[in-house]
């Protein structure tokens, strides 16, 4: 088993409390990356095995799994899917960003969704910004994929790359009836490094509503003035 395999399998390992999970993977005897996306893509390996996997490929940074990477992403199984995403995120290839578009727009299954959203708020590529822009300003889209492509904008602007078009969607979405999207589209306009998003964030600082045991939604909103309006980072 070549050192890189073995090294990373052994950091992943020593890291996790399902340590069991990669004494069986080592049972299977990868030896090449492509051993490793054998298992995480049979679907008669126990799912704590493919996890490891994904864990380890993600772990060596394997650009050659992206594509098996991307097809867990958008399974029903919510363990293993996530699994698949932090493994995106960690190679952090912009090769898998139209691929996770497709799945953010039109995928049926609101999980995969979400996980194509959150690991589009990790990569930096400015393609993002169309499909998270159209799903903020849905009405009929569901509050949790909404809410996770506020956080996405947010991590995006966050790390300086230019959305075009998001920032008047999260302005828009200051007004809308969930109190939690409108607290994320404040938390995300804390870092738009633009001055229109002031006089909106300005009318929710008598907004009290809490979301899901959050700040409220005016500490919110004053937290995301005091930012934009210092130019620092939050």
């Amino acid at each position: 088993m070549p050192t890189n395999i073995t090294q990373a399998l052994r950091k992943v390992r020593a890291a996790s409390y399902d340590k069991g999970a990669f004494d069986e993977l080592l049972k299977a005897r990868p030896r090449e990356c492509k051993d490793l996306i054998r298992v995480c893509e049979d679907p008669d390996q126990p799912e704590r095995v493919r996890i490891a996997a994904c864990r380890v490929l993600g772990e060596m940074k394997a650009g050659r799994s992206v594509s098996t990477l991307v097809k867990i992403l958008a399974t029903d199984s919510t363990n293993l899917a996530w699994a698949a995403t932090l493994a995106l995120e960690s190679i952090a290839t912009k090769t898998a960003v139209p691929s996770l578009i497709k799945i953010a727009s039109s995928q049926p299954l609101s999980s995969a969704r979400q996980n194509a959203i959150h690991a589009l708020g990790c990569l930096g590529d400015a393609r993002a910004a169309i499909v998270l822009r159209d799903i903020l300003q849905d009405p009929n889209d569901s509050e949790a994929v909404r809410v996770e492509a506020a956080e996405a904008v947010k991590l995006l602007l966050y790390d300086g790359v230019r959305l075009r078009g998001v920032v008047p969607a999260l302005i828009r979405a200051l007004s809308d009836t969930s109190p939690l999207i409108r607290w994320s589209g404040a938390a995300a306009l804390a870092h738009c490094a633009d001055r229109r998003a002031v006089p909106a964030l300005k009318k929710l600082l008598n907004d009290k509503a809490t979301p899901g045991g959050l700040d409220s939604v005016c500490d919110q909103a004053e937290s995301a003035l005091i930012v934009l309006t210092s130019g620092r980072k939050g």
